[in-house]
């Protein structure tokens, strides 16, 4: 069984029709991979320079009207988003010019199954906290991504496993979760506490509230380790 949130697609091009040539294309990926897709739809530059929507990346088409998909994406970059951006275009001697905004990857017009999906597969296994671990509840498995857990924390010589909608159990210590886990993502505070930076909601003098009203203590010898490496994590991933 699976607890997953979905990969948010973002698709900004002013025509409909490939929209929905998009959407078709990646559904078939999607079943075919047993991955979940969400898409969220813009027609122009401003809309999506608008948008406050989480996305995990965007399919932008280098000649988006207003002011061009360069341009925008120049745009996004001083806005520190943190999802890759994939460029949509029919002129590949562009292609040099999107390099500018960091590209993570190009896909031609008429828009390629191969290059669209491989482009997408890419992103979506380099995304933080992407692989997926195996968990107990009441002696049933569950397969949940590493991005799913709030916190782990330690129970004598296993772990209690949380997530926003659930508690789940492992035999394995916590010295073994510090191991493989996505380290850009989560951090000892505590010998007793891994957490995930991204489910921070406060920091207070001795100790952090997640996204699941849950105390959890950061130890003093490392809080400054903590704020440091939690800081970078804003920077870089939530903007």
């Amino acid at each position: 069984m699976t607890e997953d949130t979905g990969f948010i697609i973002g698709i900004c091009d002013d025509k409909q029709y490939i929209h929905s040539i998009i959407e078709e294309k990646l559904k078939i990926f999607a079943r075919d991979s047993n991955m979940e897709f969400k898409y969220i739809h813009y027609f122009s530059a401003e809309e999506l320079l608008l948008s406050e929507e989480k996305l995990d990346c965007l399919l932008l088409d280098i000649y988006v009207p207003e002011i061009g998909g360069i341009e925008a994406g120049k745009r996004l970059l001083k806005k520190k988003v943190p999802y890759k951006i994939i460029i949509l275009s029919d002129k590949k001697e562009m292609f040099k010019e999107c390099f500018k905004i960091n590209t993570f990857r190009f896909v031609t017009k008429p828009i390629d199954d191969n290059e669209l999906c491989e482009a997408i597969r890419d992103v979506y296994i380099c995304r933080p906290g992407f692989k997926k671990e195996i968990v107990y509840k009441d002696r049933i498995s569950y397969n949940i991504s590493q991005m799913d857990i709030v916190f782990i924390m330690a129970n004598k010589s296993s772990t209690i496993i949380y997530t926003a909608s659930s508690e789940y159990r492992s035999e394995y210590t916590l010295i073994h979760w510090e191991e493989v886990l996505d380290k850009k993502i989560f951090f000892k505070c505590h010998r007793s506490y891994i957490i995930n930076l991204g489910a921070v909601k406060k920091i207070e003098n001795t100790y952090v509230v997640m996204s699941t009203n849950e105390k959890v203590i950061v130890s003093r010898r490392r809080k400054k380790e903590f704020i440091s490496k939690y800081t970078g994590y804003i920077i870089k991933y939530a903007g």
